[in-house]
């Protein structure tokens, strides 16, 4: 009796993201066991990351240090200016790194926090005396030498900008009060409206400690370690011009906390940020006024706690409104997980891919979109499809895939992909059965030329390589096995690919 022969379509494979959180035989082709160096494009196919670039022309100031820290300040009349950190300095501009650390000032440490509130950039620090830089004269100075300076400004370790003030926390002995500034003076810290919230009462496990702050929807966010408390303005207009009477407790969210604040991103109607247990979504406030939390990580849940535990340096996060994704990095790994917030999937959590060997250190976003990564090459752009000049792996792997059959022997004949894009580029496809890892391949390159060309007897159709056309690629497969894992590998090197469809012809047979 002859064999069946049965075809599996697998379009837009991995689409899903990876999960890593469940049981792979229940999965389907819709997951990826692994998506490396990958992101998850705007039609839902998987395909490689850009690089980064480098801007910097000479990193002799860095001593061979990273850039730690970037923030662009954006002043009134639209110009900007990009500052960053690294080596125990500060530096302004991007193809040339100015050092404007001021004269006398001695620093000990890169985990800067900035903020621009009305033509001036602020720089905080734990242990240090904040910083000022002054748009009309171009200076960088010491807080306590700015005009105007009144009070003793918090030596703290977040600063954010809102409301036409600055707010700051996280200050040496004292991890439990918010201090705020004078109405769009944020070297004012005890005339006016400037003033300072003691949260020790409201604490609702009576003790905590702020890790960050955040301005959303109307409301002051404040994250501690173990829970979040929401300040919401009695200005029916949301403008608080005196906080110290216009700010109430509107909300407290228990169980669930920030661990690190550059990981705090606001992601249009959300604030993405990394809990103990994972990276997570502050929603919009409901008609009922609750708040309610979204992992976004659940499929990744145990790798992410496992990278957080592992990390040595400061973990960062970017959002790219123009690429849709939010990326969190663990920079002593030289790891970023990618996650697309472009749509949830339908348990909450986002289509999520990794990348891995990559030297960042930071990430900015800017307002032009450029998306700004720090590293020993002083400041680079997510842009191109090279790491500075050299090619990077991309690789992908599916689930066992069973044809629905998991008890049914199946043999494989034919793999066929389909591309898009990456004109001359070699890939490797690579199979292997019943769970093992002991691959088989076959290597592949894509034509290098514009022009199509035909070939009925082995494809069937014509193929192109212009950097955005469909190639389809064939591959007879050997073995035999209950289950079948399809891979992809391909170094990237100047051009996009993406993974448009494979389709699987096998014969199904018996029972053994």
């Amino acid at each position: 009796m002859a064999q069946e022969q049965r075809n599996v379509t697998i379009a837009a494979p991995g689409f899903a993201g990876i999960n890593t959180q469940d049981s792979p035989l229940t999965q389907g082709a819709r997951w990826a066991a692994t998506a490396d160096n990958c992101v998850i494009d705007s039609y839902g196919r998987i395909g490689g990351r850009k690089g980064h670039d480098a801007l910097t022309a000479s990193v002799t100031a860095l001593s061979g240090e990273a850039i730690q820290v970037i923030h662009e300040f954006i002043a009134k009349d639209g110009t900007s200016v990009v500052f960053s950190a690294g080596n125990s300095t500060v530096f302004s501009g991007t193809t040339t790194l100015a050092d404007r650390t001021p004269g006398s000032y001695t620093i000990t440490g890169d985990d800067w926090d900035m903020a621009t509130l009305n033509d001036h950039c602020y720089f905080f620090q734990r242990d240090h005396e904040p910083l000022v830089y002054e748009k009309s004269s171009d200076t960088v100075m010491k807080m306590s030498l700015k005009t105007g300076y009144a009070a003793t400004a918090p030596e703290a370790n977040i600063v954010i900008s809102a409301y036409g003030r600055l707010w700051a926390a996280d200050v040496t002995g004292n991890k439990h009060t918010v201090y705020w500034t004078d109405l769009l003076m944020g070297y004012k810290w005890s005339t006016g409206t400037s003033g300072s919230l003691d949260l020790t009462e409201v604490w609702p496990n009576g003790t905590d400690e702020i890790t960050g702050l955040a301005a959303h929807n109307n409301l002051l966010v404040i994250f501690g370690k173990e829970c979040i408390v929401i300040y919401g303005s009695s200005a029916t207009d949301g403008n608080l011009s005196d906080p110290a009477t216009d700010l109430f407790l509107q909300d407290v969210i228990v169980g669930i906390g920030c661990i690190e604040r550059h990981t705090i991103q606001s992601v249009g109607s959300d604030l993405i940020f990394l809990d103990k247990s994972g990276v997570r979504s502050l929603a919009r406030v409901i008609q009922e006024k609750s708040l309610p939390i979204g992992d976004i990580s659940r499929n990744v849940r145990r790798d992410i706690q496992s990278a957080v535990s592992a990390e040595t340096g400061v973990i960062y996060s970017a959002f790219s409104v123009d690429e849709g994704f939010y990326i969190l990095g663990f920079p002593s790994q030289s790891l970023v997980y990618c996650f697309d917030m472009r749509g949830y999937l339908e348990d909450g959590s986002s289509r999520t891919t990794t990348w891995s060997s990559v030297p960042f250190k930071c990430a900015h976003h800017s307002d032009d979109g450029t998306l700004y990564l720090g590293t020993v090459d002083g400041i680079c752009t997510y842009s191109s499809y090279t790491d500075n000049g050299t090619g990077y792996l991309m690789s992908y792997y599916s689930n066992p895939i069973t044809f629905e059959e998991p008890s049914l022997i199946k043999i494989p004949k034919q793999l066929d992909v389909t591309i898009i894009g990456g004109p001359g580029t070699t890939f490797s496809l690579l199979w292997a059965y019943d769970y093992n890892s002991n691959y088989k391949s076959a290597s592949i390159t894509l034509p290098a030329t514009t022009e199509s060309y035909y070939n009925v007897s082995e494809y069937s159709i014509a193929e192109y390589a212009s950097p955005n056309t469909v190639v389809l690629k064939r591959a007879n497969l050997t073995g035999s096995g209950r289950a079948l894992t399809i891979g992809f590998q391909s170094t990237i090197n100047g051009t996009a690919i993406d993974i448009q469809e494979f389709n699987i012809q096998a014969l199904i047979g018996r029972i053994l």
